[in-house]
């Protein structure tokens, strides 16, 4: 994993984090919030993975990660 890459995908998921993030605050709706919430719970898993993934100069792990 190249780290300009690790970058870009780090650039992305922040991005769609703070988005989410905007989404949960300005929901009404219970369910909507809860869906809004998972999503967001799911960017947060998927940037740790990469945290881990970068740590460990591991591409492979990445790879396995559902997207």
């Amino acid at each position: 994993l190249k780290p300009s890459t690790a970058r870009a995908i780090a650039l992305m998921v922040t991005a769609r984090m703070i988005e989410h993030r905007k989404w949960v605050k300005s929901a009404t709706d219970t369910n909507e919030k809860i869906d809004h919430l998972t999503d967001l719970v799911s960017d947060a898993a998927y940037m740790s993975l990469l945290s881990i993934a970068v740590d460990q100069n591991d591409p492979n792990l990445l790879r396995k990660i559902r997207r």
